[in-house]
C-alpha cells in the first residue's frame, strides 16, 4: 500500500507548501528523466538509479539536516526554507525510480517534523517569519572598482587637508589610500543604491551613537561603523546570520549580555546593541592596541585577527592585507569604513545628500503583555513604523503574556500612551511556548529545563507523568505560570543566594561574568542600576554566591554549579568532591546525559555518604 499513501503525501506537502506562501520559493528544480527500460532486463526487476537522482537525494538530505539545526538553533525561518527546499527536490524522483521509496520516507519524515512544529507554533497564535533585510556588509566582499592614479591624488590630497576632523588615526600609506579611493568610488557606483540608503537613516540615530561611545570614552567616529555593518537598520541580517545595527552574531551577542530567543532579540534593540558593540569593540582594543585591527577582528573574530598577527610578526593591519592572511571581506571592511566615515562627514563633497531629519527621540514606558505592537500604535493614535522601529528587539512584534517590557514610544506620547495601556484587551493564547524533543530527552528532564513540574507538563500535552515515551522531534507545549516565571527563554530558572564582587582595575562586565562563570545577563538583572559600560574600581556588583566561590549555599540548601564549557559529569562530580552516581541521582540525570554550557546542576551535600568509600 505504500503507493496510494506516497501520493497523499505529496499532495499533502504540495497544500502546505501554498500554505506557507513558498510554493514558489526559486528553488531550481532539474528535471528527472525516467531512467530507460533495459531490453535484457525482466520488466519485473528494478531499474538501476539514474546518478542525478542519486544526487538530488544527497542534496535533499543535506538540507533536511540544516533544517533541522535550524530548528534546534530556533531560526524557524530558515528551517522553513531548507524544509521546503528539501521536500522540492525529493518531489522530482519519480515513482519508478529505485530511489522513490526513499525518497517517501524522507518526504514523510519532513511532513511529520514540519506540521507538529506549525501546529505547534499556531497554537500560539503566532505565524512563522519575522520581517528583516539584506544586511550592507555583504556587499563589501566582492567589491573590484578601476581607480584612475589622479582619483587616488585626490583623495590623498583632500586626506592631509581634513585629517583633523577625524578623532581616529587617518594616517595612511600609499597602499591604504589605494584601497580607500576604490572603496569611495564603489559607494559612488556599484554600491551607491545601499549606501544612499544608509545615509537616509543615518541622522536618525547617529548623534545618539556617537553620544554612547563619547560616554564610554572611545572615540566618536567609530559610531559610523554602523553605516557599513546595516545602514542604521535594526532589521538587517547578513548571510552569516548577524543581525542588528550592530550586526552581532547570536553567540558573541549572548557574551556581552543580549538576549535571544523565541520572542526577544536584542541585537536588533537599537540602545542595547550599541552598548554591547561598544563593550566588544574597547574589548578588542585593549586585546590589539590599534583600531584598524580591533575594527578587523570586530570582522571577522578575534582569533582570526590574532592568529594573523601572530603569523605576520606585526601588529599593522595595512601589512597583514597585504600578506593575504585575512579574508577578502575583512581586507575590504576597514577601507570601506573609512571611505564611508569620510563619505558620511563630507557628503556633498562626493555627490551625495544626507537629510537633515532631526534625531530620534524617545520615552520609555512599561508595559503589560499579552499585546501586539500594532494595537498598541492603534489605541495611542501614532504611526506604526516609528513604533515598530523603536522596538525591533520584539520578534514578533507581541509582548507576550505574563512579563511587562519596557517599550519605547515617541518622545511626548508616553503620557497619553500610559492612559490607553491598561485599557487594551490582553491576549493569553501566549502562556504557551513550543519545544522540539531531542534524543534522550525524557518528560522528567524537559520539565526541569524549563521549571514547571512533570504532571503539570504532562497534562497539558495528553501524555502520562510517570511512563510518557517522547520521541526525537515530538513537539511539546511548555506551559508558563507561578512554576515558569520567565517567559523570555531563560532555562534552568533558579534561586541563589548573593554575595559581592568589587570591580577591579581593567575590568568589564564581560570579564567579571567569564571570571565568575556565569551570564553577563545574570549580572545586569542582578545590578539594574549599574551601567555595563561604566564601571569604577572599587565599584561594589552584587552577584550569585555560588559564582564567587564555586559553591555555596543555592537551591533548596544545596550547592549549585553553572556549567562551563568542556566540563563533563565526570570532571565536575571529582571537582566537588562527589560520587557520580549521587550527582547523577540528585540531579535526575542518567549517566550519558548531556550537558550544556549555562546548565545549574544541584551539588549534594556531602553529609549522608562517606567521600572515601563513595557509599
Amino acid at each position: 500500500m505504500r503507493g496510494p499513501r506516497s501520493h497523499h503525501w505529496v499532495w499533502a506537502w504540495g497544500a502546505l507548501l501554498l500554505g506557507w506562501g513558498l510554493a514558489g520559493c526559486g528553488v531550481h528544480r532539474p528535471t528527472a528523466s525516467k531512467p530507460p527500460a533495459s531490453p535484457t532486463v525482466s520488466s519485473r526487476s528494478t531499474p538501476a538509479p539514474n546518478p542525478g537522482q542519486g544526487d538530488v537525494l544527497r542534496e535533499a538530505r543535506q538540507r533536511f539536516q540544516e533544517a533541522r539545526q535550524a530548528v534546534q538553533d530556533e531560526r524557524y525561518d530558515q528551517a522553513k526554507l531548507a524544509f521546503d527546499e528539501a521536500a522540492v527536490l525529493l518531489l522530482q524522483v519519480p515513482p519508478d525510480s529505485p530511489l522513490y521509496a526513499q525518497a517517501q520516507a524522507l518526504l514523510e519524515e519532513i511532513m511529520h517534523m514540519t506540521v507538529e512544529l506549525e501546529q505547534g507554533l499556531q497554537a500560539q497564535g503566532i505565524a512563522l517569519g519575522e520581517s528583516y533585510e539584506p544586511a550592507i556588509i555583504d556587499q563589501v566582499k566582492d567589491i573590484h572598482v578601476f581607480v584612475s592614479k589622479e582619483e587616488v591624488d585626490v583623495v590623498r590630497t583632500w586626506l592631509g587637508q581634513a585629517a583633523v576632523q577625524f578623532d581616529l588615526p587617518l594616517r595612511l600609506d600609499a597602499t591604504a589610500v589605494q584601497a580607500v579611493t576604490e572603496m569611495i568610488k564603489a559607494f559612488q557606483t556599484v554600491r551607491r543604491s545601499e549606501f544612499e540608503r544608509g545615509l537616509q537613516r543615518m541622522p536618525l540615530l547617529l548623534e545618539f551613537y556617537r553620544q554612547q561611545f563619547a560616554q564610554a570614552g572611545l572615540p566618536q567616529d567609530l559610531a559610523y561603523l554602523a553605516l557599513i555593518e546595516s545602514g542604521f537598520n535594526p532589521f538587517a541580517r547578513s548571510r552569516a546570520g548577524a543581525k542588528g545595527v550592530w550586526q552581532f552574531i547570536a553567540g558573541t551577542a549572548r557574551r556581552y549580555g543580549l538576549r535571544v530567543n523565541w520572542w526577544l532579540d536584542e541585537r536588533s534593540d537599537i540602545v542595547r546593541s550599541g552598548e554591547a558593540a561598544i563593550a566588544y569593540l574597547k574589548d578588542l582594543y585593549q586585546m590589539f592596541g590599534d583600531w584598524w585591527l580591533a575594527l578587523a577582528a570586530y570582522n571577522v573574530g578575534e582569533r582570526r585577527i590574532a592568529w594573523a598577527v601572530e603569523r605576520a610578526g606585526v601588529r599593522d593591519f595595512w601589512a597583514i592585507r597585504r600578506m593575504g592572511l585575512i579574508p577578502a571581506e575583512t581586507r575590504n571592511y576597514v577601507p570601506a569604513f573609512i571611505a564611508a566615515l569620510i563619505i558620511a562627514k563630507h557628503p556633498d563633497r562626493f555627490g551625495f545628500e544626507v537629510p537633515s531629519a532631526p534625531p530620534l527621540a524617545w520615552e520609555e514606558v512599561p508595559a503589560r503583555g499579552g499585546v501586539r505592537l500594532a494595537t498598541v500604535a492603534q489605541a495611542a493614535g501614532i504611526p506604526y513604523d516609528p513604533l515598530r522601529f523603536l522596538n525591533a528587539s520584539l520578534r514578533r512584534e507581541y509582548i507576550p503574556a505574563g512579563v511587562t517590557h519596557v517599550l519605547r514610544v515617541p518622545k511626548d506620547v508616553g503620557a497619553r500612551l500610559v492612559q490607553v495601556l491598561e485599557r487594551i484587551p490582553r491576549t493569553t493564547v501566549e502562556n504557551v511556548l513550543v519545544y522540539r524533543v531531542r534524543r534522550r530527552d525524557t518528560l522528567h528532564r524537559v520539565a526541569r529545563r524549563f521549571g514547571v513540574s512533570v504532571e503539570r507538563l504532562a497534562e497539558w500535552n495528553g501524555l502520562s507523568a510517570t511512563d510518557a515515551r517522547l520521541r526525537p522531534g515530538q513537539v511539546l507545549r511548555i506551559p508558563r505560570g507561578p512554576d515558569r516565571p520567565d517567559v523570555w527563554g531563560q532555562p534552568l530558572a533558579f534561586r541563589t543566594s548573593t554575595t559581592t564582587y568589587r570591580v577591579r582595575p581593567g575590568d568589564t562586565l564581560y570579564r567579571i561574568a567569564q571570571r565568575l562563570g556565569v551570564s553577563v545577563e545574570v549580572l545586569r538583572r542582578m545590578n539594574p542600576e549599574v551601567s555595563p559600560h561604566r564601571l569604577s574600581v572599587g565599584q561594589v556588583l552584587r552577584v550569585p554566591a555560588s559564582s564567587a566561590t564555586l559553591g555555596s549555599e543555592g537551591v533548596e540548601g544545596s550547592v549549585v554549579h553553572r556549567v562551563r564549557r568542556g566540563e563533563t559529569l565526570f570532571r565536575i562530580a571529582r571537582l566537588y568532591g562527589v560520587p557520580l552516581e549521587r550527582l547523577l541521582e540528585y540531579n535526575g540525570l542518567s549517566a550519558d546525559a548531556p550537558i550544556r554550557p549555562g546548565d545549574v546542576l544541584k551539588i549534594p551535600p556531602k553529609e549522608g555518604y562517606d567521600a572515601n568509600s563513595g557509599t
